[in-house]
């Protein structure tokens, strides 16, 4: 029998629960590993969907992310720079759901941090076990994120990218361009392969900003930066 959580750590997947478990395809981020990734915002998705096109980027389904955020019971996320999250993705009548562990970010322009994420589907198909778990240990939830997504695969100079269009609500529309790096030595050729796929697109203003910080802003929780 599953022991309630207290009311702060509860979530409610039902807006976001599948008919049925989503089938393996082309995943629209890269695996666990390196993350390197730049944010735009845009002032018009449209164009940038068409230049998309122009590009060779190959489009992949429609995406609804409900991205829920949690506190560490030891440490503060916001000064180590680090971020857990339960996300659960709707594709059609498919759905998955993840968990998401991102380290503390590396220095420079672009965001560079490990990451390690993994699915809990299909024996956690809504991540309520894993939102019991989090709870039983100590971790809070902060919000939930919601937004969908127009993931793009790309291929440049060898190298595999993947360009989003986001559209998350009341915060706006967004263009993530990110890849992964299995050590160091490939952060310079990652970093010049985002920014030449920026340059293709016209994309210049970059939002340093994480979706939960922006979010907490927008709710009036505060100004501090919060990783995603």
């Amino acid at each position: 029998m599953r022991t309630p959580l207290p009311a702060e750590s509860q979530v409610d997947p039902s807006p976001l629960r599948p008919s049925r478990p989503m089938q393996p395809t082309e995943p629209s981020t890269p695996a666990t590993g390196i993350e390197i990734e730049q944010k735009y915002r845009l002032e018009n998705p449209a164009e940038i969907e068409r230049l998309l096109g122009q590009i060779g980027a190959r489009p992949q389904p429609h995406e609804r992310h409900a991205d829920t955020y949690y506190r560490h019971p030891a440490r503060d996320f916001a000064q180590t720079r680090e971020a857990l999250r339960i996300r659960r993705v709707i594709v059609g009548d498919q759905g998955q759901t993840l968990v998401t562990y991102k380290g503390p970010l590396w220095a420079g322009a672009i965001k560079t941090r490990p990451e390690l994420e993994w699915r809990i589907d299909p024996c956690d198909p809504d991540g309520a076990n894993m939102a019991e778990l989090l709870g039983h240990l100590g971790f809070v939830q902060t919000l939930t994120v919601a937004k969908t997504r127009r993931p793009f695969a790309f291929q440049h100079a060898g190298r595999s990218l993947h360009v989003t269009l986001d559209d998350a609500g009341p915060l706006g529309h967004f263009s993530e361009i990110e890849t992964l790096a299995r050590g160091s030595d490939e952060f310079a050729a990652c970093h010049e392969a985002i920014l030449a796929i920026a340059a293709m697109l016209g994309l210049s203003e970059a939002e340093p900003r994480s979706y939960l910080t922006m979010a907490l802003i927008a709710a009036g929780a505060g100004s501090t930066d919060v990783s995603d």
